[in-house]
């Protein structure tokens, strides 16, 4: 039998990691190996779910995860992830959650499923909704589209699809794992990598769950990369670099959109800087947008409006 892993990196959630425990526990096909690493949490999660699983460990099942809770200083959720997987004995498959979301009881059932049929497929999503804090329906996403061209969508829509999405694991260390020095859009790295590797698949059903703003109406952690003021920038230098390792291996039709997406994150840095009254800053992110993408406009005249010659 191919074999599932799940890794639940945690900071500061102590109740909302135990809602995602649970999703993962209620599973038609019940994963092999739960592996939660806190990221030196400071309010009880660790407690919290130390007690979760003591709980299930008294539960007589017949198959039942082996669960295990590992703890680390505080560092970022690539970290918390890299370690996750050295930890946990080595799978078929492999599966993200983020400690805030929630998947369908078929989740696990229906990715790898489509996942045994083909060596040749690396990755499965389902599709995805996100809900506000009383449960209702902020967007719906069909991710049919990201598999019809996993790269080009996330360049434009971006990576936050750890949750939704069955990896295979030799597919995760094949593509380098994941990059332990970033905080931000680490994410994006990784699954560009992978992409390049097989075919991503996309299987129709229930809908994983992403909340949002829940954490922080919970007095609890939000999401880590939201920290950051320079985030935009963060995410624009991220996928500078993404393009320099994926550029060759795709067409030149591609690769004039994949660096106009660039150009689009080094506007909305410029944007973002701007609105904060950073000039020096935004201009440069400004320059920047027009060096990947001639064409966009808006960046021209933002340059133009901020009386740079150097837009004309």
């Amino acid at each position: 039998m191919e074999k599932v892993a799940v890794i639940i990196p945690v900071f500061n959630r102590r109740s909302l990691v135990l809602d995602a425990l649970e999703s993962v526990q209620n599973q038609t096909v019940a994963p092999d190996f739960v592996t939660v690493v806190d990221d030196g949490s400071t309010d009880g999660t660790y407690e919290s779910v130390q007690a979760w699983i003591h709980n299930q460990q008294q539960v007589a099942s017949k198959h039942k995860p082996a669960y295990q809770l590992l703890r680390q200083q505080r560092g970022n959720a690539a970290l918390a992830r890299q370690y996750g997987m050295s930890a946990t004995p080595r799978t078929n498959f492999v599966g993200f959650l983020d400690s805030d979301d929630r998947w369908p009881s078929d989740f696990i059932e229906r990715t790898t499923k489509t996942l045994g049929h083909d060596q040749g497929i690396i990755a499965v999503s389902t599709n995805r909704k996100f809900v506000n804090t009383t449960g209702v329906e902020l967007q719906h996403d069909d991710c049919s589209k990201l598999a019809k061209s996993p790269l080009k969508w996330m360049f434009r829509y971006g990576a936050g699809v750890a949750s939704c999405t069955m990896f295979r694991w030799n597919a995760v260390i094949d593509a380098g794992g994941w990059d332990t020095g970033l905080e931000s859009a680490e994410d994006a790295l990784l699954f560009s990598q992978i992409c390049l590797l097989g075919q991503w698949k996309h299987v129709a059903g229930s809908p994983v769950v992403f909340r949002v703003h829940q954490a922080g109406e919970l007095g609890q952690a939000g999401n880590l990369s939201s920290k950051f003021s320079d985030r935009f920038e963060r995410w624009a230098v991220t996928h500078e670099l993404i393009f320099q390792k994926v550029a060759e291996y795709v067409t030149k039709a591609d690769q004039k959109y994949l660096g106009a997406q660039v150009g689009n994150y080094w506007y909305r840095a410029g944007k973002t800087y701007l609105e904060s009254d950073q000039r020096t800053a935004a201009v440069s992110c400004f320059q920047n947008a027009l060096g990947w993408n001639r064409r966009l406009f808006r960046a021209r005249l933002r340059l133009l409006t901020l009386g740079c010659l150097w837009a004309q």
